[in-house]
């Protein structure tokens, strides 16, 4: 059950549907977003001038390699896609017999 705010009542799951339904497909106005764009913008983000989380990281040799080698797996597939596509689109153009 969902705190309410400022107090320590719960919210019963009858309420939380029925809040729920209510704010389904509400859209924030152009002027509501304009202002939580500025708002969250900047010094207003809380990550503003902070590293990422990964920064500075490195893997170990054994699992650069693993990742290394997934990659090329998945491009080759990714390309031998593309290359057969091409390949039925110049085919196509030309006449056989």
């Amino acid at each position: 059950m969902a705190l309410t705010s400022g107090s320590n009542k719960k919210h019963s799951e009858e309420t939380k549907k029925k809040i729920g339904k209510k704010s389904r497909g509400r859209k924030h106005t152009q002027a509501t977003k304009r202002r939580l764009s500025e708002l969250h913008s900047g010094e207003g983000n809380p990550m503003y001038g902070k590293p990422s989380w990964n920064r500075g990281v490195s893997y170990q040799l054994e699992t650069s390699r693993h990742m290394s080698k997934k990659q090329r797996k998945l491009l080759s597939k990714i390309h031998k896609k593309r290359f057969s596509e091409g390949a039925k689109t110049w085919n196509a153009g030309k006449h056989t017999g």
